[in-house]
């Protein structure tokens, strides 16, 4: 999968996502879209791995060549399906019966223990320091990236929206979940 079918791919989630906040039926229709999503990774892995089959299956002159296109689709088969336990992550989250409103200041703690990175939510990055990192901003269309994740602190801030903030903040406003709900998917 090319990086621009992914940045296109996070824009369209983003874009969703908007849309869903706008409905009341908000997280019936993020269901709707996760499972959409399962199936897309789900027919691209088995793809992936149909074609790395197939290499391996040609009598090449060039071997070497061709272990590592196989290699590369096992690759890319692999990489699917890490995104599809996520987005079962993410519909195991939303189907969950538990509508407990209550969090105590321990989950708080807890979820701001959690690594920016870990999370997936911003896509590729691009490492400046050994402590911080540059990525594209999801909260503005943005071409170069711009927020920096400080990793020491567990924080980002956008240098062109001036958007900044903790892990919670992050989930808050890329996923549109409230405090509480936000704190529950990090804990």
């Amino acid at each position: 999968m090319k990086q621009t079918d992914t940045k296109q791919n996070l824009k369209l989630w983003f874009d969703w996502v908007n849309t869903c906040q706008e409905h009341k039926e908000g997280k019936a229709m993020r269901r709707c879209y996760l499972k959409d999503q399962l199936k897309l990774k789900t027919a691209e892995a088995d793809e992936n791995l149909r074609i790395a089959t197939r290499l391996n299956a040609l009598n090449s002159p060039h071997p070497k060549h061709l272990t590592v296109f196989v290699n590369l689709y096992i690759y890319l088969a692999e990489n699917l399906v890490k995104d599809k336990k996520k987005l079962n992550n993410e519909l195991k989250f939303l189907n969950s019966k538990k509508q407990t409103t209550k969090i105590t200041q321990l989950d708080i703690e807890h979820a701001k223990t959690r690594e920016i990175a870990s999370l997936n939510l911003l896509g590729d990055s691009q490492r400046q320091a050994p402590d911080k990192y540059k990525t594209i901003c999801p909260f503005h269309n943005d071409t170069h990236p711009s927020l920096v994740v400080f990793e020491e602190t567990n924080t980002f801030y956008c240098f062109s929206c001036n958007e900044g903030g903790d892990v919670i903040k992050l989930v808050m406003q890329t996923m549109k979940l409230s405090f509480i709900d936000a704190v529950k998917y990090l804990i």
